[in-house]
Protein backbone atom coordinates (compact mmCIF):
# COMPACT_ATOMS: atom_id res chain seq x y z
CA UNK A 1 0.00 0.00 0.00
CA UNK A 2 2.64 2.10 0.38
CA UNK A 3 3.76 3.31 -2.99
CA UNK A 4 -0.07 4.33 -3.31
CA UNK A 5 -1.52 8.13 -4.07
CA UNK A 6 -3.34 7.51 -1.06
CA UNK A 7 -0.62 6.96 1.47
CA UNK A 8 1.80 9.30 -0.18
CA UNK A 9 -0.20 12.26 0.54
CA UNK A 10 -0.89 11.41 3.84
CA UNK A 11 2.67 11.06 4.67
CA UNK A 12 3.18 15.03 4.05
CA UNK A 13 0.21 16.11 6.26
CA UNK A 14 1.03 17.40 10.01
CA UNK A 15 -0.60 15.99 12.78
CA UNK A 16 -2.74 19.64 12.16
CA UNK A 17 -3.75 18.65 9.32
CA UNK A 18 -4.69 14.90 9.85
CA UNK A 19 -7.00 16.16 13.02
CA UNK A 20 -9.02 18.90 10.80
CA UNK A 21 -8.84 16.68 7.33
CA UNK A 22 -10.59 14.33 10.12
CA UNK A 23 -13.47 16.85 10.33
CA UNK A 24 -13.71 17.44 6.70
CA UNK A 25 -13.66 13.38 6.08
CA UNK A 26 -16.42 13.44 8.99
CA UNK A 27 -18.61 16.51 7.24
CA UNK A 28 -21.44 15.26 5.09
CA UNK A 29 -21.59 17.93 3.25
CA UNK A 30 -18.08 16.66 1.37
CA UNK A 31 -18.80 13.04 2.05
CA UNK A 32 -21.59 10.49 2.38
CA UNK A 33 -19.53 7.50 2.64
CA UNK A 34 -19.43 6.78 5.91
CA UNK A 35 -16.97 3.88 5.50
CA UNK A 36 -14.22 6.26 3.96
CA UNK A 37 -14.70 7.71 7.65
CA UNK A 38 -13.52 4.31 9.20
CA UNK A 39 -10.99 3.57 6.36
CA UNK A 40 -9.04 7.15 6.86
CA UNK A 41 -8.83 6.44 11.01
CA UNK A 42 -7.62 3.49 10.09
CA UNK A 43 -5.02 4.58 8.07
CA UNK A 44 -4.35 7.57 9.94
CA UNK A 45 -3.64 5.46 13.23
CA UNK A 46 -0.63 4.72 11.54
CA UNK A 47 0.68 8.29 11.10
CA UNK A 48 2.93 9.42 10.08
CA UNK A 49 4.76 5.89 9.67
CA UNK A 50 3.14 4.70 7.09
CA UNK A 51 5.68 1.93 5.67
CA UNK A 52 4.67 -0.18 8.95
CA UNK A 53 4.74 -3.70 8.39
CA UNK A 54 0.76 -4.31 9.32
CA UNK A 55 -0.62 -1.74 7.16
CA UNK A 56 -0.37 -3.67 4.52
CA UNK A 57 -3.35 -4.29 1.91
CA UNK A 58 -4.64 -7.79 3.05
CA UNK A 59 -5.37 -6.52 6.67
CA UNK A 60 -6.93 -2.70 6.02
CA UNK A 61 -9.48 -4.69 3.79
CA UNK A 62 -10.02 -7.42 7.06
CA UNK A 63 -10.32 -4.33 8.71
CA UNK A 64 -12.82 -2.88 6.36
CA UNK A 65 -14.77 -6.13 5.98
CA UNK A 66 -14.18 -8.69 8.15
CA UNK A 67 -16.54 -10.75 6.68
CA UNK A 68 -16.00 -10.94 2.43
CA UNK A 69 -12.89 -12.55 0.74
CA UNK A 70 -9.96 -10.20 -0.27
CA UNK A 71 -10.58 -8.30 -3.39
CA UNK A 72 -7.85 -5.92 -4.62
CA UNK A 73 -10.61 -4.06 -7.14
CA UNK A 74 -12.69 -3.08 -3.85
CA UNK A 75 -9.92 -2.03 -1.69
CA UNK A 76 -8.65 0.72 -4.84
CA UNK A 77 -12.41 1.73 -4.79
CA UNK A 78 -12.46 2.69 -1.17
CA UNK A 79 -8.84 3.69 -1.46
CA UNK A 80 -9.43 6.19 -4.82
CA UNK A 81 -12.53 7.66 -2.64
CA UNK A 82 -10.50 8.29 -0.17
CA UNK A 83 -8.04 9.59 -1.96
CA UNK A 84 -10.13 12.39 -3.74
CA UNK A 85 -11.42 13.50 0.02
CA UNK A 86 -8.15 14.16 0.79
CA UNK A 87 -7.41 16.25 -2.82
CA UNK A 88 -10.59 18.24 -2.06
CA UNK A 89 -9.11 18.66 1.57
CA UNK A 90 -6.10 20.67 0.10
CA UNK A 91 -7.92 22.51 -2.44
CA UNK A 92 -9.68 23.94 0.57
CA UNK A 93 -6.69 24.43 2.22
CA UNK A 94 -5.24 26.11 -0.30
CA UNK A 95 -8.38 28.36 -0.98
CA UNK A 96 -8.18 29.36 2.66
CA UNK A 97 -4.85 31.03 2.34
CA UNK A 98 -5.75 32.84 -0.54
CA UNK A 99 -7.86 35.79 -0.03
CA UNK A 100 -7.52 36.56 -3.47
CA UNK A 101 -9.19 33.77 -4.86
CA UNK A 102 -11.81 33.99 -2.23
CA UNK A 103 -13.11 37.17 -2.81
CA UNK A 104 -12.99 36.17 -7.38
CA UNK A 105 -14.92 33.19 -6.48
CA UNK A 106 -17.23 35.24 -4.18
CA UNK A 107 -18.04 38.05 -7.15
CA UNK A 108 -18.38 35.58 -9.73
CA UNK A 109 -21.39 34.28 -7.17
CA UNK A 110 -22.66 37.44 -6.89
CA UNK A 111 -22.62 38.27 -10.50
CA UNK A 112 -24.37 34.85 -11.43
CA UNK A 113 -27.18 35.24 -9.26
CA UNK A 114 -27.33 38.83 -10.65
CA UNK A 115 -26.96 40.40 -7.00
CA UNK A 116 -25.07 43.56 -9.02
CA UNK A 117 -25.63 45.62 -6.07
CA UNK A 118 -23.52 43.14 -3.15
CA UNK A 119 -21.22 42.91 -6.29
CA UNK A 120 -20.42 46.40 -6.14
CA UNK A 121 -20.18 47.06 -2.38
CA UNK A 122 -17.90 43.35 -2.56
CA UNK A 123 -15.94 45.10 -4.62
CA UNK A 124 -15.31 48.48 -3.76
CA UNK A 125 -14.70 47.00 0.07
CA UNK A 126 -12.22 44.23 -1.32
CA UNK A 127 -9.97 46.82 -3.60
CA UNK A 128 -9.91 49.52 -0.67
CA UNK A 129 -8.58 46.79 0.92
CA UNK A 130 -5.82 45.48 -1.72
CA UNK A 131 -4.95 48.78 -2.32
CA UNK A 132 -4.05 49.84 1.61
CA UNK A 133 -1.23 46.95 1.19
CA UNK A 134 2.48 47.74 -0.10
CA UNK A 135 2.53 44.11 -2.34
CA UNK A 136 2.90 45.30 -5.55
CA UNK A 137 4.07 42.02 -7.14
CA UNK A 138 2.95 39.87 -10.23
CA UNK A 139 0.39 38.00 -8.47
CA UNK A 140 -1.02 41.57 -7.14
CA UNK A 141 -1.61 42.24 -11.01
CA UNK A 142 -2.92 39.23 -11.99
CA UNK A 143 -5.29 40.04 -9.15
CA UNK A 144 -6.57 43.21 -9.94
CA UNK A 145 -7.00 42.56 -14.00
CA UNK A 146 -8.87 39.33 -13.06
CA UNK A 147 -11.02 40.93 -10.43
CA UNK A 148 -11.68 44.27 -12.82
CA UNK A 149 -12.44 42.03 -15.64
CA UNK A 150 -15.04 40.32 -13.39
CA UNK A 151 -16.34 44.23 -13.26
CA UNK A 152 -16.29 45.01 -16.84
CA UNK A 153 -17.98 42.37 -17.42
CA UNK A 154 -21.07 43.07 -14.95
CA UNK A 155 -20.43 46.31 -16.20
CA UNK A 156 -20.12 46.14 -19.94
CA UNK A 157 -21.46 49.83 -20.82
CA UNK A 158 -18.28 51.85 -18.49
CA UNK A 159 -15.57 52.03 -20.84
CA UNK A 160 -13.23 53.76 -17.60
CA UNK A 161 -13.50 49.40 -16.09
CA UNK A 162 -12.36 48.27 -19.78
CA UNK A 163 -9.57 50.57 -19.67
CA UNK A 164 -8.73 49.44 -16.25
CA UNK A 165 -8.76 45.95 -16.67
CA UNK A 166 -6.45 46.75 -20.04
CA UNK A 167 -3.66 49.10 -17.75
CA UNK A 168 -3.52 46.23 -15.09
CA UNK A 169 -3.67 43.23 -18.34
CA UNK A 170 -0.33 45.09 -19.59
CA UNK A 171 1.35 45.18 -16.17
CA UNK A 172 1.08 41.68 -15.18
CA UNK A 173 2.15 40.86 -18.91
CA UNK A 174 5.02 42.15 -19.29
CA UNK A 175 6.11 41.87 -15.68
CA UNK A 176 5.26 37.80 -16.21
CA UNK A 177 7.27 37.91 -19.57
CA UNK A 178 10.37 39.69 -17.79
CA UNK A 179 10.62 37.01 -15.00
CA UNK A 180 10.11 34.36 -17.32
CA UNK A 181 13.43 36.03 -19.29
CA UNK A 182 15.39 36.13 -16.05
CA UNK A 183 14.69 32.56 -15.27
CA UNK A 184 15.65 31.70 -18.81
CA UNK A 185 18.77 34.01 -18.50
CA UNK A 186 20.12 32.48 -15.46
CA UNK A 187 19.35 29.08 -16.69
CA UNK A 188 22.07 29.73 -20.09
CA UNK A 189 24.42 30.95 -17.27
CA UNK A 190 24.71 27.65 -16.32
CA UNK A 191 24.04 25.18 -19.09
CA UNK A 192 25.66 26.40 -22.89
CA UNK A 193 21.81 26.86 -24.66
CA UNK A 194 22.07 28.16 -28.20
CA UNK A 195 18.95 30.58 -27.35
CA UNK A 196 18.24 34.67 -26.98
CA UNK A 197 15.94 36.09 -25.03
CA UNK A 198 14.93 38.75 -27.13
CA UNK A 199 14.14 35.71 -29.55
CA UNK A 200 10.81 35.17 -27.23
CA UNK A 201 7.47 36.30 -28.63
CA UNK A 202 7.38 39.93 -28.14
CA UNK A 203 10.21 40.48 -25.45
CA UNK A 204 12.00 43.02 -28.09
CA UNK A 205 8.88 45.44 -27.91
CA UNK A 206 8.66 44.89 -24.59
CA UNK A 207 12.21 45.91 -23.71
CA UNK A 208 11.84 49.07 -26.11
CA UNK A 209 8.90 50.04 -24.43
CA UNK A 210 10.05 50.05 -20.74
CA UNK A 211 13.16 51.94 -22.08
CA UNK A 212 11.07 54.54 -24.05
CA UNK A 213 8.02 54.96 -21.30
CA UNK A 214 9.56 55.86 -17.99
CA UNK A 215 6.24 55.59 -16.36
CA UNK A 216 6.44 51.82 -17.20
CA UNK A 217 9.35 52.18 -14.58
CA UNK A 218 7.50 53.20 -11.77
CA UNK A 219 6.08 49.67 -11.86
CA UNK A 220 8.07 48.30 -8.99
CA UNK A 221 8.12 44.53 -10.37
CA UNK A 222 8.84 45.62 -13.98
CA UNK A 223 12.01 47.59 -12.95
CA UNK A 224 13.19 44.92 -11.06
CA UNK A 225 13.32 42.24 -13.31
CA UNK A 226 14.40 44.66 -15.89
CA UNK A 227 17.24 45.19 -13.69
CA UNK A 228 17.97 41.54 -12.96
CA UNK A 229 17.91 40.79 -16.65
CA UNK A 230 19.93 43.71 -18.08
CA UNK A 231 22.78 42.49 -14.83
CA UNK A 232 22.40 38.90 -16.57
CA UNK A 233 22.39 39.95 -20.42
CA UNK A 234 23.84 43.01 -20.86
CA UNK A 235 27.84 43.80 -22.22
CA UNK A 236 30.19 42.78 -19.35
CA UNK A 237 31.30 46.64 -18.68
CA UNK A 238 27.80 47.50 -17.86
CA UNK A 239 26.65 44.36 -15.74
CA UNK A 240 28.10 46.08 -12.68
CA UNK A 241 26.21 49.61 -12.52
CA UNK A 242 22.83 47.26 -13.17
CA UNK A 243 23.78 45.32 -10.22
CA UNK A 244 24.29 48.49 -7.88
CA UNK A 245 21.19 49.94 -9.70
CA UNK A 246 19.13 46.47 -8.18
CA UNK A 247 20.41 46.38 -5.25
CA UNK A 248 19.21 49.69 -4.66
CA UNK A 249 15.84 49.09 -6.12
CA UNK A 250 15.54 45.46 -4.01
CA UNK A 251 16.74 48.08 -0.56
CA UNK A 252 13.69 50.97 -1.72
CA UNK A 253 11.03 48.52 -3.06
CA UNK A 254 11.35 44.99 -1.14
CA UNK A 255 7.98 46.40 0.75
CA UNK A 256 6.22 45.28 -2.48
CA UNK A 257 7.30 41.86 -2.90
CA UNK A 258 6.42 38.70 -0.50
CA UNK A 259 9.39 37.41 1.45
CA UNK A 260 10.05 34.23 -1.01
CA UNK A 261 10.21 36.89 -3.85
CA UNK A 262 12.62 38.78 -2.35
CA UNK A 263 15.00 36.22 -1.64
CA UNK A 264 14.93 35.20 -5.04
CA UNK A 265 15.78 38.51 -5.95
CA UNK A 266 19.12 38.65 -3.62
CA UNK A 267 19.89 34.96 -4.75
CA UNK A 268 20.19 36.80 -8.63
CA UNK A 269 22.16 39.51 -7.15
CA UNK A 270 24.10 36.39 -5.18
CA UNK A 271 25.50 34.45 -7.97
CA UNK A 272 26.40 37.70 -10.25
CA UNK A 273 28.96 38.44 -6.82
CA UNK A 274 29.57 34.38 -7.08
CA UNK A 275 30.27 35.32 -10.52
CA UNK A 276 32.83 37.62 -10.32
CA UNK A 277 34.32 36.36 -7.79
CA UNK A 278 35.14 33.49 -9.95
CA UNK A 279 36.45 36.12 -12.26
CA UNK A 280 38.88 36.64 -9.66
CA UNK A 281 37.50 40.18 -8.56
CA UNK A 282 37.78 40.06 -4.67
CA UNK A 283 36.23 43.00 -3.79
CA UNK A 284 32.57 41.25 -4.20
CA UNK A 285 33.29 39.00 -1.11
CA UNK A 286 32.36 41.56 0.97
CA UNK A 287 29.10 42.55 -1.31
CA UNK A 288 28.67 38.83 -0.93
CA UNK A 289 28.54 38.68 2.48
CA UNK A 290 26.52 41.43 3.06
CA UNK A 291 23.34 39.77 0.11
CA UNK A 292 23.71 36.87 2.67
CA UNK A 293 23.50 39.18 5.72
CA UNK A 294 20.68 40.78 4.11
CA UNK A 295 18.72 37.21 2.95
CA UNK A 296 19.32 35.94 6.65
CA UNK A 297 17.59 39.08 8.17
CA UNK A 298 14.80 38.50 5.81
CA UNK A 299 14.23 35.47 7.33
CA UNK A 300 15.72 32.89 5.19
CA UNK A 301 15.30 30.01 7.37
CA UNK A 302 15.99 27.05 5.42
CA UNK A 303 19.13 26.88 4.06
CA UNK A 304 20.65 23.67 1.19
CA UNK A 305 23.77 22.75 2.88
CA UNK A 306 26.22 23.66 0.44
CA UNK A 307 24.74 27.09 0.79
CA UNK A 308 24.91 27.12 4.95
CA UNK A 309 28.83 25.41 3.76
CA UNK A 310 29.60 28.60 1.74
CA UNK A 311 28.45 31.49 4.48
CA UNK A 312 30.53 29.77 6.77
CA UNK A 313 33.63 29.65 4.10
CA UNK A 314 33.22 33.21 3.04
CA UNK A 315 32.63 34.71 6.37
CA UNK A 316 35.77 32.74 7.85
CA UNK A 317 37.55 34.30 4.83
CA UNK A 318 36.54 37.65 5.50
CA UNK A 319 37.62 37.20 9.13
CA UNK A 320 33.85 37.75 10.56
CA UNK A 321 34.27 35.52 13.40
CA UNK A 322 32.37 36.40 15.57
CA UNK A 323 29.07 36.19 12.70
CA UNK A 324 30.55 32.62 11.79
CA UNK A 325 30.66 31.02 15.51
CA UNK A 326 26.24 32.60 15.96
CA UNK A 327 25.67 31.07 12.27
CA UNK A 328 26.85 27.92 12.85
CA UNK A 329 25.03 27.75 15.74
CA UNK A 330 21.77 29.42 14.70
CA UNK A 331 21.27 27.46 11.60
CA UNK A 332 22.63 23.65 12.19
CA UNK A 333 19.30 22.68 12.95
CA UNK A 334 17.48 24.67 9.64
CA UNK A 335 19.91 22.85 6.59
CA UNK A 336 18.03 21.17 3.66
CA UNK A 337 20.26 18.26 2.78
CA UNK A 338 20.28 17.52 -0.99
CA UNK A 339 18.78 14.47 -2.01
CA UNK A 340 17.42 13.30 -5.03
CA UNK A 341 15.62 10.01 -4.37
CA UNK A 342 12.95 9.53 -1.72
CA UNK A 343 14.61 7.51 1.49
CA UNK A 344 13.02 4.66 2.63
CA UNK A 345 13.21 3.49 6.01
CA UNK A 346 15.82 1.24 6.40
CA UNK A 347 17.74 4.53 5.16
CA UNK A 348 16.95 6.85 7.89
CA UNK A 349 19.51 6.11 10.66
CA UNK A 350 21.94 7.37 7.08
CA UNK A 351 19.68 10.50 7.03
CA UNK A 352 20.21 11.50 10.03
CA UNK A 353 23.82 11.46 9.92
CA UNK A 354 23.72 13.33 6.93
CA UNK A 355 22.06 16.08 8.19
CA UNK A 356 24.73 16.42 10.98
CA UNK A 357 27.19 16.45 8.15
CA UNK A 358 27.43 20.12 7.22
CA UNK A 359 27.30 21.42 11.01
CA UNK A 360 30.55 19.20 11.75
CA UNK A 361 32.38 20.32 8.50
CA UNK A 362 31.54 23.74 9.33
CA UNK A 363 32.63 23.29 12.80
CA UNK A 364 36.03 22.23 12.04
CA UNK A 365 36.49 25.14 9.27
CA UNK A 366 35.76 27.31 12.18
CA UNK A 367 38.22 25.48 14.59
CA UNK A 368 40.95 25.68 11.71
CA UNK A 369 40.56 29.36 11.21
CA UNK A 370 41.23 29.65 15.62
CA UNK A 371 44.00 27.14 14.75
CA UNK A 372 42.73 25.09 17.02
CA UNK A 373 43.99 21.84 14.96
CA UNK A 374 42.87 19.05 17.35
CA UNK A 375 39.10 20.42 17.53
CA UNK A 376 39.43 20.33 13.78
CA UNK A 377 40.45 16.53 13.60
CA UNK A 378 37.70 16.17 16.02
CA UNK A 379 35.11 17.52 13.92
CA UNK A 380 35.87 16.60 11.16
CA UNK A 381 36.16 12.83 13.03
CA UNK A 382 32.24 12.83 12.72
CA UNK A 383 31.49 13.82 9.48
CA UNK A 384 30.23 10.96 7.31
CA UNK A 385 31.60 10.46 4.14
CA UNK A 386 28.52 10.10 2.12
CA UNK A 387 29.62 11.42 -1.30
CA UNK A 388 32.62 13.19 -3.29
CA UNK A 389 32.17 16.06 -2.27
CA UNK A 390 32.69 15.40 1.53
CA UNK A 391 35.02 13.36 1.04
CA UNK A 392 36.94 15.82 -1.03
CA UNK A 393 36.42 18.83 1.07
CA UNK A 394 36.75 16.71 4.72
CA UNK A 395 40.00 15.15 3.95
CA UNK A 396 41.09 18.95 2.21
CA UNK A 397 40.88 20.50 5.61
CA UNK A 398 42.73 17.20 7.42
CA UNK A 399 45.77 17.71 5.34
CA UNK A 400 45.96 21.11 5.85
CA UNK A 401 45.64 20.38 9.68
CA UNK A 402 48.93 17.73 9.24
CA UNK A 403 50.26 20.41 7.25
CA UNK A 404 49.88 22.85 10.05
CA UNK A 405 50.87 20.02 12.99
CA UNK A 406 54.33 19.42 10.66
CA UNK A 407 53.54 15.38 10.86
CA UNK A 408 55.14 15.13 7.64
CA UNK A 409 54.59 11.08 7.87
CA UNK A 410 50.80 11.02 8.32
CA UNK A 411 50.66 14.09 5.60
CA UNK A 412 52.54 12.15 3.37
CA UNK A 413 50.13 9.26 3.69
CA UNK A 414 46.97 11.59 3.33
CA UNK A 415 48.25 13.13 0.17
CA UNK A 416 49.27 9.88 -1.63
CA UNK A 417 45.60 8.25 -0.99
CA UNK A 418 44.08 11.59 -1.63
CA UNK A 419 45.12 11.83 -5.34
CA UNK A 420 44.42 8.26 -5.66
CA UNK A 421 40.85 8.96 -4.59
CA UNK A 422 40.94 11.65 -7.29
CA UNK A 423 42.31 9.80 -9.95
CA UNK A 424 39.12 7.67 -9.64
CA UNK A 425 36.81 10.41 -9.31
CA UNK A 426 36.49 11.09 -12.83
CA UNK A 427 33.17 9.01 -12.89
CA UNK A 428 32.08 10.66 -9.55
CA UNK A 429 29.54 13.63 -9.42
CA UNK A 430 33.34 15.86 -9.38
CA UNK A 431 33.59 17.69 -12.24
CA UNK A 432 37.15 17.65 -14.03
CA UNK A 433 37.81 21.57 -13.42
CA UNK A 434 36.99 21.16 -9.66
CA UNK A 435 39.18 17.66 -9.56
CA UNK A 436 41.94 19.75 -11.28
CA UNK A 437 42.00 22.61 -8.63
CA UNK A 438 42.54 20.08 -6.06
CA UNK A 439 45.20 17.81 -7.37
CA UNK A 440 47.22 21.11 -7.79
CA UNK A 441 46.87 22.05 -3.80
CA UNK A 442 47.53 18.36 -2.86
CA UNK A 443 51.25 18.76 -5.52
CA UNK A 444 52.12 21.92 -4.12
CA UNK A 445 51.83 20.23 -0.70
CA UNK A 446 53.33 17.88 -1.42
CA UNK A 447 56.18 20.17 -2.73
CA UNK A 448 56.21 22.32 0.24
CA UNK A 449 56.35 19.25 2.72
CA UNK A 450 59.79 19.07 0.73
CA UNK A 451 60.74 22.48 0.68
CA UNK A 452 60.31 22.48 4.67
CA UNK A 453 62.50 19.05 4.61
CA UNK A 454 65.60 21.12 2.67
CA UNK A 455 64.98 24.05 4.83
CA UNK A 456 65.41 21.61 8.09
CA UNK A 457 68.87 20.37 6.16
CA UNK A 458 69.98 23.95 5.52
CA UNK A 459 69.62 23.99 1.88
CA UNK A 460 67.95 27.22 1.69
CA UNK A 461 69.42 27.64 -2.07
CA UNK A 462 67.51 24.15 -3.30
CA UNK A 463 64.57 25.20 -1.08
CA UNK A 464 64.26 28.90 -2.48
CA UNK A 465 64.37 27.64 -6.39
CA UNK A 466 61.80 24.99 -5.66
CA UNK A 467 59.54 27.36 -4.13
CA UNK A 468 59.97 29.89 -6.58
CA UNK A 469 58.98 27.51 -9.09
CA UNK A 470 55.84 26.70 -7.10
CA UNK A 471 55.35 30.34 -7.40
CA UNK A 472 55.62 30.77 -10.63
CA UNK A 473 53.31 27.76 -11.70
CA UNK A 474 50.45 29.46 -9.40
CA UNK A 475 51.18 32.18 -11.05
CA UNK A 476 50.08 30.97 -14.57
CA UNK A 477 47.33 28.89 -13.75
CA UNK A 478 45.42 30.02 -10.76
CA UNK A 479 43.29 27.18 -10.43
CA UNK A 480 44.25 25.89 -7.37
CA UNK A 481 41.73 25.06 -4.19
CA UNK A 482 42.62 26.77 -1.28
CA UNK A 483 44.69 29.62 -2.84
CA UNK A 484 44.60 32.15 0.04
CA UNK A 485 45.66 29.53 2.84
CA UNK A 486 48.48 28.13 0.10
CA UNK A 487 50.09 32.03 -0.46
CA UNK A 488 49.94 32.31 2.79
CA UNK A 489 51.95 29.55 3.82
CA UNK A 490 54.32 29.85 1.05
CA UNK A 491 55.15 33.51 2.79
CA UNK A 492 55.85 31.76 5.47
CA UNK A 493 58.62 29.62 3.70
CA UNK A 494 59.76 32.64 2.08
CA UNK A 495 60.23 34.59 4.92
CA UNK A 496 62.33 31.74 6.83
CA UNK A 497 64.30 31.73 3.34
CA UNK A 498 65.11 35.93 3.99
CA UNK A 499 62.51 36.37 0.64
CA UNK A 500 60.23 38.75 -0.08
CA UNK A 501 56.62 38.11 0.07
CA UNK A 502 54.07 37.47 -2.63
CA UNK A 503 50.96 39.86 -2.37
Amino acid sequence: MYSSKLLKILATFTNREIIKCELFVESPFFNKRKELVTFYKYVTNYHPDYEHHTLKAEQAFQYMYPEDVFSEPKLRHLMSGLTKLLEQFLIQLALQKSESDQQRKLLKSYAERNLLKIFDTTFKKHVRKVDTQPIRNIEYYHHQYLIKKQKAEVHNEKIDNILETANDLDIFYITAKLHNACLIEAFKERIQVDFEVEDLFLMPQIFKHIETHPEQQKAPAIFVYYLIYKMLSAPDKMQDQYFEDLLGQLKNQKIHFIESEIDSMYLYAQNYCIKRINQNQQSYRLKLFELYEMRLQNNFIILPEWEYLNIVRLSIDLKEFQFTAKFIKDYENKIKIDSKKEKKKEEEEQDEKEKKNAPNLAKALYEFSQKNWDKTLSHLQRVHISDSLYYLHTNTVMIKVYYEKKQKAPLGFLIKAFNMYLQRSHKSQLSLAYIKRYKRLAKYLRRLNRIQELIGKREKKKAALALQKIIDEINKDKTVADIDWLREKINELLLKLGMKVIE
